[in-house]
């Protein structure tokens, strides 16, 4: 595969030649259903950290064949080594039907995909706003209730409270980018500067999420404190938009 006319070429060189082989090997297996497959995340967005993140990706399928990704399946230790993680399997009919189900986790994929064979599946989906903001509402406020209940069951353990306190980070980033989709922010931003632009949009600080979100930060209770200020006060936000 020739980097130099490929989407791999975008790809960091240390990371290329794993990457590479992983695509061949599903178009091998996987043949004329594969409609195409994408890298997702990190990887499609130029921010990987090796050792910190995986390969995440999405293969598209004209129609599922279980005996061709058990064939796969067999594959993926080798690969799970160099990071690539499993792909997401999906197909054209379940990507129409779940633009109202699952709103966010797709448009985070149309927002940060890079298409490394066939066809682009995620850019030509449109979303309905009012899908887009029940699940923004629904997902904070899920937040709120679960940091409580994480209080309650840690029963003191502060170190396991606040590991899952950060554990938090990848899913509150897709919801600020829901939420500033519907401001009319439509392209994919680095984490500081989605917190800058929700603080502007909601008139409001928001010190919780940026500790939460910062790469070195050690979380304590204060910022656990204002984290669930945070989110609370989003929820309702969100509530009325």
């Amino acid at each position: 595969m020739s980097t130099a006319q490929s989407p791999l070429s975008a790809i960091p060189a240390d990371l290329r030649n794993g990457i590479s082989d992983y695509v061949r090997r599903v178009q091998e297996i996987v043949g004329p259903q594969a409609l195409g497959l994408s890298l997702l995340g990190s990887i499609a967005a130029g921010t990987f950290v090796p050792g910190r993140h995986q390969v995440h990706n999405a293969l598209v399928l004209q129609a599922i064949d279980l005996d061709r990704l058990r064939q796969l399946a067999k594959e993926m230790p080798r690969f799970r080594r160099l990071a690539i993680a499993p792909p997401l399997v999906l197909t054209p009919d379940y990507l129409r039907s779940s633009l109202d189900t699952f709103p966010l986790e797709l448009l985070e994929m149309q927002q940060q995909h890079l298409t490394v064979f066939g066809e682009d599946c995620f850019q030509p989906l449109e979303f309905d706003a009012k899908f887009v903001r029940l699940q923004c509402e629904r997902e904070l406020k899920a937040m709120v209730l679960a940091m409580r209940q994480a209080l309650l069951t840690a029963a003191g353990d502060e170190k396991r409270l606040f590991d899952q306190h950060v554990h938090a980070a990848d899913g509150l980033l897709r919801i600020l980018r829901g939420m500033l989709w519907l401001k009319g922010s439509r392209q994919a931003r680095p984490a500081a500067e989605v917190v800058k632009e929700i603080e502007t949009a909601v008139a409001r600080s928001l010190p919780g999420i940026r500790a939460l979100l910062h790469p070195h930060n050690r979380p304590g209770w204060p910022d656990y404190c204002a984290l669930h200020a945070d989110l609370d006060a989003l929820g309702s936000t969100t509530d009325a938009w």
